[in-house]
């Protein structure tokens, strides 16, 4: 999520007997479940914060001392901030239950969170050419995070798939159509915020409703739309600066598309649309996407091109265990 907001890989990891957190301040969000009720709080140590505002708004900070002395940050760090909660806040959408941000304010690091009680989640944030620093979760919200995750692992491993098993396919597929290494891997998440910029291929039996979407950042689009037809990179990066793909690179990227329902030909699954974020969907489309919500993701690097993130929605699980063994690559007509 934090990757996605700063244009920047951003790595988070879970400390294991964390100790307290920098300094005499830290920027606390409060999330709370729809009735009013406390779900979560969030805890940026003041470091980390000033070095997201300062990627963010392109400003200088004033020094740690000042902030922690007048409580406060400039208006358009505060800003920023507030961006990240919000977006941290998408995670929380993830839940049976409707969760907004309730507050943004600098307290005292020993600041008493216990009455959103559950579970207690710090973790390290890093990422390059920035030292970074601490971010920490506590709240029922963060339980039923991890309660609906299982859920989820649990409905793709009895449906006989998983996104291992998508990984491992895909990247078959576009190594075939792109004529060159393709790695995909598990482990990314992609947030459906306002801010997402992405293509989205939908996907549904002749003459049927929207079974499945997948959903690729826009910087992948490009590449996946350049690479099976040799386009330079200069020449797609240009259109990925315009935030528009057009001509030749839309039209790779639609036969992507297309390649990418040979793991469910079985179910006679075609491509029936593209749609792009953001924009006005179709509600056949929109139906299969949470609202702010985040979703486990596949990373995906394309040799030579660059990488991004791609998200499957709806039905995408396989008919059968054995389909990994029967894809048949499709012809390629580029």
């Amino acid at each position: 999520m934090l990757s996605g907001l700063i244009g920047e890989e951003v790595t988070a990891t879970r400390v294991f007997n964390p100790p307290p957190l920098r300094g005499r301040t830290c920027v606390v969000a409060l999330y709370s479940f729809m009735d009013g009720t406390s779900g979560a709080v969030m805890q940026l140590d003041l470091l980390l914060a000033c070095q997201l505002a300062v990627v963010l708004t392109g400003d200088r900070i004033p020094p740690l001392a000042q902030i922690e002395a007048t409580g406060k940050l400039t208006e358009n760090s505060d800003d920023a901030i507030r961006e990240v909660c919000n977006v941290i806040g998408g995670m929380f959408n993830y839940t049976k239950r409707r969760m907004k941000l309730t507050g943004v304010s600098i307290q005292p690091v020993n600041l008493d969170t216990s009455e959103v009680g559950g579970s207690f989640l710090p973790c390290a944030i890093a990422w390059s050419k920035m030292p970074g620093g601490r971010l920490d979760l506590r709240g029922r919200a963060v339980d039923e995070i991890m309660a609906s995750a299982k859920e989820e692992a649990k409905a793709a491993s009895s449906a006989g798939t998983s996104l291992d098993d998508i990984a491992k396919l895909f990247s078959g597929l576009l190594k075939d159509l792109c004529d060159r290494k393709v790695t995909i891997t598990t482990g990314a998440s992609l947030s459906f915020t306002s801010d997402l910029t992405a293509s989205i291929g939908a996907y549904a039996q002749h003459g049927g409703e929207v079974a499945m979407l997948v959903v690729s950042e826009l910087g992948l689009s490009g590449f996946m739309g350049a690479a099976p037809l040799k386009i330079p990179l200069i020449f797609v990066q240009e259109q990925i600066r315009r935030g528009q793909l057009e001509s030749t690179v839309l039209d790779g990227l639609h036969e992507v598309y297309n390649v990418l329902t040979a793991p469910y030909a079985v179910r006679h699954i075609r491509l029936s649309s593209m749609h792009w974020l953001p924009g006005k969907l179709p509600q056949s489309v929109s139906k299969l996407i949470p609202a702010n919500g985040r979703i486990a993701a596949l990373n995906v690097e394309i040799e030579g091109f660059g990488k991004g993130r791609m998200a499957l929605l709806g039905d995408y699980h396989l008919e059968t265990a054995g389909t990994l063994a029967k894809v048949e690559k499709p012809p390629v007509k580029v």
